[in-house]
């Protein structure tokens, strides 16, 4: 990214734990993926600890989850410049999320240059099993809250409405 960014390149993807589907393989051609598409933040999910050290190796400055399951996975945000104030949630909004492994919410801010200021970036992980949608809205309310609060208290300046696409500090795709 620019000393004078007038965008920013977000991916958000889940990779897959990697006992899944060649685990191995598929972080290669992952990291491959990343380098080639050149994005400037990352929200991961079903990561492991060792894929955020791979990252951290790799020149990004990455916050992990507030939890992790016993197996080590979880997600991050990443990006390439360093975050300011970071908040985050375990979303234990219910006597059942309270043992559901790796789900959360953090916020961090993102100092860019003008004309974009910081940003605020949200990376929301719900609990997942079926039949637990009152436990998705609840946590969906939950990280809205988190990010009110967080907008309202810190350095984030307000993101114009954009059509779909590419954002920019210009407001053009």
């Amino acid at each position: 990214m620019s000393e004078t960014a007038r965008c920013i390149r977000l991916m958000t993807m889940n990779v897959l734990a990697p006992s899944y589907a060649d685990g191995s393989s598929r972080r290669v051609v992952l990291a491959e993926e990343l380098q080639r598409l050149g994005a400037d933040v990352l929200a991961l999910q079903e990561v492991t600890r060792e894929d955020a050290e791979v990252l951290e190796r790799s020149g990004w400055h990455v916050l992990p989850h507030p939890r992790w399951s016993a197996e080590g996975v979880g997600a991050v945000l990443a990006a390439r410049r360093p975050f300011g104030r970071t908040v985050s949630d375990t979303l234990e909004v219910t006597e059942r999320t309270v043992h559901t492994d790796w789900c959360g919410v953090l916020a961090a801010e993102l100092p860019l240059p003008e004309p974009m200021g910081t940003v605020l970036l949200v990376h929301h992980k719900p609990s997942w099993p079926y039949g637990w949608e009152h436990e998705r809205e609840l946590q969906a309310l939950a990280a809205a809250r988190l990010a009110e609060r967080t907008t309202a208290e810190g350095a984030s300046q307000h993101t114009p409405d954009h059509p779909p696409g590419r954002w920019s500090g210009t407001g053009q795709q």
